[in-house]
């Protein structure tokens, strides 16, 4: 089970401080769950239980990886995409677009 510092290592919070929780409906119990510093405007989940995040935020850190499209902010509120896995654990970040 993921900590809540999975995605933003920093533990900083803000007033856009965006949660994700994975429930299980069957046992009513809390699977996992984790953050990071941004504002959600959509979200998928697919067949797989995969989770597609898209948003924007203020922060350098915390949202891509490695190999993104865009691996760092280039202004004040930066769109990003991030699929967590069933597990709740980062699979890919990346920012996109710009302000």
């Amino acid at each position: 089970m993921p900590n809540y510092e999975t995605i933003n290592s920093t533990g900083y919070y803000n007033n856009d401080a965006l949660f994700v929780v994975k429930f299980n409906y069957v046992n009513q119990s809390f699977e996992w769950g984790t953050y990071f510093n941004g504002v959600i405007q959509d979200f998928a989940v697919d067949a797989f239980d995969n989770v597609f995040i898209s948003g924007y935020t203020d922060r350098s850190l915390g949202i891509s990886t490695s190999n993104a499209y865009l691996t760092s902010k280039l202004g004040n509120q930066k769109p990003f995409l991030v699929k967590l896995n069933n597990f709740g654990e980062k699979e890919w970040g990346t920012y996109v677009g710009g302000d």
